[in-house]
């Protein structure tokens, strides 16, 4: 009698009393932590239940993947992965595989291709954004992504093309107009050497 007092108070002595939830940028949403309430009293001699967890949070189109650990005696800990922005696609916020993340408000600073989807323009622009603070717009017409940088510049790259073969041109172009104050009006990058106009 007295050995099974002791297992069930050595079993109580392992359930959940405390949930701790954590993203890639910091403590969860309390929207989250709703949904990780009912692990409170969960025994942590079982398997944790992590594709329970992964299903629960699909209505949360931000969440890529929930991973469930233990810090014995009495935690469990979530490490939530969160979809990246890069984009917007005919208002609707795009990660980094397609997924729609939500709709576009007006503060948001991402690059916006118009038209249809093309996620490997797409990324382009997310490129192309961080070598720049202006506004980028994009346009697909066939395999020629027309890219506007603010209100000035025109960038024309051929889809086709690999990385190298535009994004350091381009840095180095815009670099270069910083420094002689001279803004180009287009840059076109579909050829061996750029084409750039003033």
């Amino acid at each position: 009698m007295q050995h099974k007092n002791f297992m069930n108070w050595l079993l109580a002595f392992f359930l959940a009393k405390h949930i701790e939830c954590f993203t890639q940028y910091g403590s969860c949403p309390d929207k989250y932590n709703i949904v990780l309430q009912e692990l409170y009293g969960y025994p942590l001699y079982f398997k944790l239940p992590r594709n329970e967890y992964n299903a629960k949070f699909s209505i949360f189109p931000d969440v890529a993947q929930v991973n469930l650990y233990r810090r014995l005696p009495s935690t469990i800990i979530a490490n939530i992965q969160l979809r990246k922005a890069i984009g917007i696609v005919k208002s609707n916020v795009v990660d980094e595989q397609g997924v729609v993340l939500g709709i576009a408000d007006n503060r948001s600073n991402l690059p916006v291709l118009e038209g249809e989807f093309n996620l490997a323009a797409l990324q382009i622009l997310t490129e192309i954004s961080n070598l720049t603070s202006q506004s980028v717009q994009g346009n697909l017409q066939d395999q020629t992504l027309t890219v506007r940088l603010g209100n000035a510049v025109s960038v024309l790259i051929d889809l086709q093309k690999t990385r190298t073969a535009w994004y350091s041109p381009l840095q180095a172009i815009l670099n270069r107009s910083k420094i002689d104050g001279k803004i180009p009006q287009k840059i076109d990058l579909r050829f061996t050497s750029p084409v750039v106009t003033y």
